[in-house]
């Protein structure tokens, strides 16, 4: 415990030592940016031990509770059906963001990957659902962008 103390206190007096030495170096208009940056590293940077404290990481349940969940929708667990399965729900969120962002009304997505995707990350086809029309090139972006060998836009 006493180590875990000195090395925290060790990192703030390195980062304040450093900090103090970008304010010097940094130009006298960028002074307050420089300043600004370093304290909300600073801030972090000391709360980060603090918050390991209360010993609760909220994403190790969330993921717990998918698995879980997976589990009991298939009465078992294959690894790499888990990975396959868990990697095509977030890249098709990712997608669904990504198109919202670009000003797309995307209703649904699909992705299916390589049965060996846990091996090689291979994503076989997209299929997306936009309502209404768009001058974007969709497929080439999802194509350039996921590296997958097929995709389909339908417009509805």
């Amino acid at each position: 415990m006493i180590s875990a103390i000195e090395a925290y206190i060790k990192n703030i007096a390195v980062f304040m030592i450093l900090s103090v030495a970008a304010g010097i170096a940094a130009p006298e208009k960028y002074k307050k940016y420089v300043d600004f940056a370093c304290g909300l590293i600073l801030v972090l940077a000391a709360a980060g031990p603090l918050m390991s404290l209360s010993k609760t990481d909220c994403s190790k349940y969330f993921d717990e509770s998918y698995y879980t969940n997976f589990q009991e929708e298939n009465n078992s667990v294959d690894t790499e059906k888990f990975f396959k399965s868990t990697a095509e729900n977030r890249i098709c969120a990712d997608i669904q963001s990504e198109l919202a962002l670009m000003g797309l009304d995307c209703e649904n997505v699909s992705v299916k990957t390589d049965d060996d995707f846990y091996n090689n990350g291979v994503i076989d086809s997209i299929e997306v659902k936009i309502n209404g029309s768009t001058k974007m090139d969709v497929v080439s972006y999802l194509k350039d962008r996921y590296g997958a060998k097929n995709v389909e836009v339908i417009h509805g």
